[in-house]
């Protein structure tokens, strides 16, 4: 049988969908962000339900470690601050093509964001942007790229990731 699945595996990778319009989509992401001449590590879970033949709504959890040196009271004390950025967002993408192996769109992201670590935990509000494409190996089994820009509202003392974030990842679509 395990050789059955492994004979089988790279058919399925390449295969042409005929069809590939289903409701429902979950993603898994991981990226970077950048804000400030600093690259952060960046991961993400999507979930996205077509509510016409183009645009869809979901949600995203997108959490973000950032590590950054801050200075103390005199120049010689630096300390590393290691927090986690976690911006919860409802989305909305439009789709430019759905019969196709290659489907790019738009997408926004609106929502509450979260500060946590360093002993201290701050709500802020986060909004986005971005582009990208989703390209179909299967009728349901996709690997999707994104880039887009974000803003993050607080106070300035804090302002951690606004800047672009870029993502690559898998999917599936249900």
């Amino acid at each position: 049988m395990r050789y059955l699945l492994l004979l089988l595996f790279p058919s399925l990778l390449f295969a042409v969908p005929i069809n590939t319009r289903t409701p429902h989509s979950v993603e898994i992401r991981g990226g970077i962000s950048s804000s400030n001449g600093n690259t952060n590590p960046m991961g993400s879970f999507l979930y996205q339900y077509f509510v016409s033949e183009n645009w869809a709504v979901g949600a995203a959890v997108q959490p973000i470690l950032i590590s950054r040196e801050l200075q103390g009271g005199s120049f010689l004390e630096t300390t590393k601050q290691t927090i986690t950025l976690i911006p919860v967002d409802f989305t909305m993408s439009y789709f430019f093509t759905m019969d196709s192996n290659l489907q790019p769109f738009i997408r926004g992201y609106i929502g509450p964001a979260v500060i946590r670590g360093a002993g201290s935990q701050e709500n802020l509000f986060h909004a986005g942007i971005g582009g990208g494409f989703r390209y179909f190996f299967t009728d349901e089994i996709f690997a999707s790229a994104e880039l887009s820009g974000n803003a993050f509202l607080l106070q300035d003392k804090t302002r951690p990731q606004n800047g672009p974030f870029f993502q690559i990842g898998l999917g599936v679509a249900f």
